[in-house]
């Protein structure tokens, strides 16, 4: 997909379009903090009357987040890929996909990277301090 296509997809999924060109990253990666900046705004006016429209794109921007930041983050540490937006589409059906193994596959993938020299850190190593190996 091209960078408009995945624009319009977001736009469509939570009403959200970045007019801001920083906030992208080539085709198909988005600032994490742009979506950020756009949930402040919309979380003071979600109270118990808000429509489930603003709710459901409250949610599919939150979910983004997790993805980018939390579950699948990369080593730029503040972009997430707008390929998630795909799962994205039906919130009815992410409760039957098998998230823990596609984190731990992911940790696996990136942690196979980082021991071939192909990536000098590791997002496991900053989470997990138990993986650290011990100071000389």
């Amino acid at each position: 997909m091209t960078r408009g296509q995945y624009l319009d997809m977001l736009q469509q999924l939570t009403g959200f379009r970045p007019q801001d060109e920083t906030a992208h990253s080539g085709a198909s990666r988005m600032s994490l903090t742009a979506i950020r900046q756009h949930m402040e705004i919309l979380h003071p006016n979600i109270t118990g009357e808000t429509d489930d429209l603003y709710i459901r794109w409250y949610t599919r921007l939150l979910l983004l987040l997790m993805f980018g930041g939390v579950l699948f983050p990369n080593t730029s540490g503040n972009l997430v890929s707008l390929r998630f937006l795909h799962h994205l589409q039906r919130l009815d059906d992410l409760s039957q996909y098998s998230w823990g193994a596609a984190v731990l596959a992911y940790l696996y993938g990136q942690m196979c990277r980082a021991s071939m020299g192909t990536q000098h850190d590791v997002w496991a190593w900053e989470r997990f301090l138990q993986l650290q190996p011990p100071l000389p």
